[in-house]
């Protein structure tokens, strides 16, 4: 993974961390997320510009960096 994905993953996270998925999400990616909640491990979930919600699973190996690239 690169050092700017890496920071901007980071970001990312520290941006959510402040309030619960719930509380941010729209009906639509709310549904999605409590799907991708049931995935299993090596699993990333995105949000785009339109507000839709999208899960990604199925990385394999050591690093789950992996599913956080492939969701971008």
């Amino acid at each position: 993974m690169t050092s700017r994905l890496a920071r901007w993953l980071a970001a990312l996270a520290v941006t959510f961390a402040a309030a619960p998925a719930s509380a941010q999400l729209g009906a639509d990616a709310q549904k999605s997320y409590d799907d991708f909640q049931r995935l299993a491990p090596h699993r990333a979930f995105a949000i785009a510009a339109d507000g839709k919600g999208y899960p990604w699973a199925g990385a394999s190996g050591a690093d789950p960096g992996s599913a956080a690239a492939s969701v971008l």
